[in-house]
């Protein structure tokens, strides 16, 4: 599941990544996956979650509705425990606002 913008991957975060593999290898070198020294400072909590190679993880913890395997995702990508709780409670709070509605397979809408 990719959820829509502002979480849906970005041009920015997409180039930012894609450049940042591009510039690690050499010719006919495979792509280095990125370490865990990704410096996270300024970007989007999507940002982190894409560089990272979370997206998987966070989406499936959303679409669970798993508050703290959402925060632990959160925290791994550099965001403070309040912050992560916060983003993972405002997410869950709202599901429509993200793209979270019944029927689309990304489970039941908080209400419904």
């Amino acid at each position: 599941m990719r959820l829509p913008w502002p979480f849906g991957p970005t041009r920015m975060a997409v180039s930012r990544r894609r450049a940042a593999s591009e510039s690690d290898r050499s010719p006919g070198q495979e792509p280095r996956p990125p370490g865990p020294a990704i410096e996270y400072r300024g970007m989007t909590v999507n940002e982190r979650l894409v560089l990272s190679g979370s997206l998987d993880a966070w989406d499936s913890a959303v679409s669970l509705g798993d508050r703290s395997r959402m925060i632990a995702v959160l925290r791994a990508t550099g965001l403070t425990e309040e912050q992560a709780a916060g983003t993972s409670d405002a997410v869950l709070a709202d599901r429509r606002r993200y793209g979270l509605v019944p029927g689309n397979g990304t489970g039941p809408a908080a209400g419904d």
